[in-house]
């Protein structure tokens, strides 16, 4: 395709272009299509949906696509050669601005010396901010299906109607205040002080530790349809206790929450029955069992007939001593909205197995990773370390927090060595330690190789650059001091958005280890002053960095148009050399000009 070429009056500027890319292909025509073979939430683009998905979905609403265009007045315009549509708009003529096919593609990234300075450490991720909606907490009595912009309600214990809601942290305790909609996932967390767990343990509140906050049969039940409350009175024509309708209301107009999954924060299973018993939590002695650490709401949905399925997956703290605890515990809430084409029970490896994007990463999404023991299982998980509440290094693997997608993170713990000052290889064991807090405690399970695309086949995946410490300087023991140890990682990514500039796509170039935090750490006595080694604290910190190298397309002005008209050299010599008529021969110039351009 050739550039517009207009024939304008006078000053008036033409845009030429840059040819950039040959044949350039268009990738993602769907980025929200994350679950092979089942409905995407609010994806309006996934051939899995049905079209009443889509209408819950409001996709009827989402706006099109703007278009850039380049526009003059309509009297600055005598001749067009151009072979393309011209849209008038009153008294202007406007045209594409990316009307050549290249401009509308992202060039090719430069990823030959890619350079990460300090510089980028400071940069943080712009946050998208919610679009704003008014909502009411008038109960909807329509016909049609709850859609996203509408809250899910539930049958209390108490039979009241109420909001589905998490819990969320205020000030130093966890409270619900989070609503939730139809048809959008949430999550939130909480931090519990140790007095908190105490006084759920001894029975002086109930807060968000104890399953009765939740959980409490046989009034859990959410409502399937705006219309449901309506059906529901009008069913029930003799009842002997009119404060007690809907907990006895058919499951044809609400559905009843169960407990599908239970287990101790180590996995080990607890039957749900069993579970369900455990609504409080359990004191013997100074030891505290059963307090919740994570609640999951697993909501089964059908577009058409609204919540068909609603299952709690439960995870309880291990044992708690309230009278040595120092620490803080975090809990996490969720809920998960499931299509009816997919079981709960298949929910959490179905889940496992999302993609991160299609085909681009998408922001706030996994990075997909291969391990020395699977290369390409794609449920690995790149992490980076997460101190404990007291801000120690753990060597928990499950502790870790995945990197995720253009976040950029630093993170800090201190580590206190445990091992004998006076053994020879003191300093090698201390390193060996540092390396796998910052690597990750499972040397198998640590990233090796990445994805660029979110669903790159595992053959075409790249390696890590000096993911493994081994290829580092051993670090010595040079007179008492420990030699330039590691105590910390710069992990850089480099990604570039490639494609159709009005879609476009994230791709991962590189990623690289830089161990730039070093220091040396004196393990013996000298002079007066003398430190205790058994009092050693190192800071070991990880930081994660995105760097954008995108190349976006190029574009280029022409020289200012100009009459193509040429008058003869000598026309004007008869007259500016006579000397009797100059006064005249002005007035003669200015005829001819005026002639000329009018």
């Amino acid at each position: 395709m050739s550039p517009v070429n207009l024939t304008c009056f006078l000053l008036l500027c033409i845009i030429n272009t840059i040819f950039t890319q040959n044949n350039p292909n268009d990738i993602g025509k769907c980025n929200c299509d994350l679950n092979v073979g089942h409905c995407d939430l609010n994806c309006c683009c996934d051939n899995d949906c049905s079209q009443t998905d889509l209408d819950i979905f409001k996709c009827s609403e989402q706006t099109s696509g703007t278009t850039r265009q380049w526009c003059i007045p309509n009297n600055a315009l005598f001749l067009s050669n151009t072979p393309y549509i011209i849209t008038t708009f009153g008294d202007l003529v406007c045209v594409d601005l990316n009307n050549t096919l290249s401009l509308n593609y992202y060039l090719s990234p430069l990823t030959d010396s890619i350079e990460i300075s300090d510089s980028f450490i400071s940069l943080i991720s712009n946050a998208i901010a919610p679009q704003n909606v008014k909502h009411s907490f008038d109960i909807p009595i329509s016909d049609y299906p709850f859609n996203k912009t509408n809250y899910v309600y539930s049958i209390s214990s108490t039979n009241d109607i109420s909001v589905l809601s998490i819990p969320i942290q205020v000030g130093l305790t966890c409270k619900s205040g989070v609503p939730v909609y139809h048809y959008q996932d949430k999550t939130s967390n909480c931090l519990v002080s140790p007095l908190s767990l105490k006084d759920e343990c001894s029975g002086t509140k109930t807060s968000p530790l104890s399953l009765k906050y939740f959980f409490n049969q046989p009034t859990n039940k959410f409502i399937k349809k705006p219309n449901s409350l309506q059906n529901c009175l009008q069913n029930i024509q003799s009842a002997t206790d009119p404060f007690n309708y809907y907990s006895r209301c058919s499951e044809d107009y609400l559905t009843q929450l169960s407990i599908v999954s239970c287990a101790d924060e180590t996995g080990l299973a607890i039957d749900p029955s069993e579970c369900a018993t455990k609504l409080e939590p359990s004191l013997n002695a100074e030891t505290c069992t059963f307090l919740v650490k994570s609640i999951s709401y697993l909501l089964r949905f059908n577009s058409a007939t609204g919540i068909v399925q609603a299952g709690l997956d439960v995870v309880f703290f291990n044992q708690i001593n309230i009278d040595t605890n120092s620490e803080f515990k975090e809990q996490t809430f969720k809920v998960y909205f499931i299509p009816e084409s997919l079981q709960i029970s298949d929910f959490n490896s179905a889940n496992n197995q999302k993609l991160s994007g299609n085909p681009g990463y998408l922001r706030g999404k996994p990075i997909v990773v291969g391990s020395t023991s699977s290369p390409s299982d794609r449920s690995n998980r790149f992490t980076y370390l997460m101190p404990n509440s007291q801000g120690l290094c753990q060597n928990d693997d499950n502790s870790r927090s995945i990197i995720k997608f253009r976040e950029n993170v630093v993170s800090e713990c201190f580590y206190k060595p445990t091992f004998d000052p006076n053994s020879n290889d003191y300093c090698k064991f201390v390193q060996n330690a540092i390396d796998k807090i910052v690597l990750g405690t499972l040397i198998d399970k640590r990233a090796t190789r990445f994805a660029p695309f979110a669903n790159s086949d595992p053959s075409n995946w790249i390696p890590i650059l000096n993911s493994d410490s081994s290829s580092q300087p051993d670090v010595t023991n040079i007179n008492g001091v420990c030699k330039s140890l590691r105590v910390g990682a710069t992990i850089q990514i480099a990604f570039a958005l490639v494609g159709n500039v009005a879609n476009p796509q994230a791709e991962i170039q590189y990623i690289s280890y830089d161990w730039d935090e070093k220091t040396d750490i004196k393990i013996t006595c000298s002079g007066q002053i003398c430190a205790n080694i058994n009092n050693l604290m190192i800071k070991v910190s990880t930081r994660v960095i995105f760097v954008d190298v995108s190349q976006p397309p190029l574009y280029a002005e022409s020289m200012m148009a100009r009459p193509q008209t040429n008058l003869p050299g000598d026309f004007f010599y008869p007259i500016i050399n006579s000397s009797k008529k100059v006064i005249f021969s002005r007035h003669l110039i200015f005829f001819f000009v005026y002639l000329f351009l009018f």
